[in-house]
């Protein structure tokens, strides 16, 4: 039998929810696989600097955290974030994490790569609950061109 046509499920590790979450996105056989595109791709080789950004634009900064993180309430008045102030040594900008529990993986003074969205409210720049790393740390998700698959529904 050719393995290309084989069914999906006989591949190790292929149970059958995963199966049934790969046959959501037209994954049946080996072939699918194979032939399964991301439908984008997101540049993430170059740092831009915080004066740079224009809003809306999803981009790649470095920067270090400055001051002392701020508690805050989030709309249902139960949950808790966090909000720190980050600078890239020319401009500053603020960061607000949804989960508080992601601040105390940031450590004052040290360099990190936050990406996501960025958008202006009144004249600062703000990124909210953003995808990031150390900066001496060479992760594949923020040292090239990342592909965007689509999510199963």
């Amino acid at each position: 039998m050719n393995i290309y046509i084989k069914d999906i499920r006989y591949i190790k590790g292929v149970g059958t929810k995963k199966q049934s979450l790969l046959n959501k996105l037209n994954i049946f056989n080996v072939i699918d696989i194979l032939e399964f595109y991301p439908r984008s791709y997101e540049d993430r080789s170059k740092n831009k600097m915080i004066r740079d950004i224009i809003d809306g634009e999803k981009a790649l900064i470095k920067g270090k955290m400055i001051g002392v993180p701020q508690e805050i309430f989030l709309k249902n008045k139960r949950k808790k974030g966090v909000r720190i102030v980050i600078t890239d040594g020319e401009s500053n900008a603020t960061v607000t994490f949804y989960n508080k529990f992601v601040i105390k993986n940031i450590q004052p003074n040290e360099d990190y790569l936050f990406y996501g969205k960025w958008n202006y409210f009144g004249r600062r720049l703000n990124l909210n609950h953003p995808e990031f790393s150390e900066a001496s740390t060479n992760s594949m998700y923020f040292n090239g061109v990342i592909p965007i698959y689509p999510l199963t529904k």
